[in-house]
């Protein structure tokens, strides 16, 4: 999965819990800018590590600021050995 893809799915997910528009969403944007509070990054946050299979620590979000640098993240994490076999694993 490349880094549009997974931009893709993010947006969706930000739109979705977030209540706005796509166009609102740009890479530089952060969960705060879109309007959301500290619960609304947690549901995102589970909400993308459920879609992913990924996990992604509390301690990372400091690092992930913005939404370009959290797509990476997770394109980073999908790309480790290993992540593949435990996305299949999990159940949809």
């Amino acid at each position: 999965m490349n880094q549009h893809e997974i931009g893709t799915i993010v947006n969706e997910i930000l739109m979705e819990k977030l209540g706005i528009s796509d166009t609102k969403i740009n890479s530089e944007s952060t969960m705060k800018e879109l309007g959301g509070d500290s619960l609304d990054e947690v549901e995102i946050i589970l909400e993308l590590e459920n879609k992913f299979g990924i996990s992604i620590p509390d301690n990372i979000i400091p690092e992930v600021q913005n939404i370009g640098s959290l797509c990476k993240y997770i394109e980073k994490e999908l790309g480790k050995p290993g992540e593949q076999l435990l996305k299949m694993e999990t159940p949809i």
